[in-house]
């Protein structure tokens, strides 16, 4: 007699390798898609520190460096891009103490970690908020 089929035994091998895979994926994708929002913030910021710069080569000042109301559309585009992979958080972008010469400004990131970049060309994780109106840099 000739059995081409398979047992019981085989199918639930088969189905328990199948669910332990799949756990094992549906634990790991939420960290991954953090640790996605966060790299599309950090470039974004990164961004936001070059038009920062180009901002103040058009208008003489960092004036335009601001959360909303900016005349400097990249400025504006790379904020919406930050709002947008902080969704259903709040948008903790901290923009302080921006003068004529120097700026600072921190996000919160979904990992909980802080970024920063200032005036001063830093760019960086930090463990907690820095800028404050009377420290307008990263440290």
């Amino acid at each position: 007699m000739n059995n081409k089929g398979f047992t019981l035994i085989e199918l639930l091998t088969v189905i328990s390798i199948i669910a332990i895979l799949a756990a094992i994926t549906l634990v790991t994708f939420p960290a991954a898609t953090n640790r996605a929002k966060d790299a599309r913030i950090i470039n974004a910021m990164q961004q936001l520190r070059t038009a920062s710069e180009a901002s103040k080569g058009v208008y003489g000042d960092y004036s335009e460096v601001k959360k909303a109301g900016s005349a400097d559309a990249t400025i504006v585009t790379l904020m919406a891009e930050i709002a947008a992979q902080k969704a259903g958080e709040p948008a903790e972008v901290n923009i302080t103490a921006v003068t004529a010469a120097e700026y600072c400004i921190e996000v919160a990131l979904v990992s909980g970690r802080y970024w920063c970049i200032d005036s001063n060309m830093f760019s960086d994780y930090l463990s907690a908020t820095t800028c404050a109106s009377d420290n307008i840099a990263c440290e």
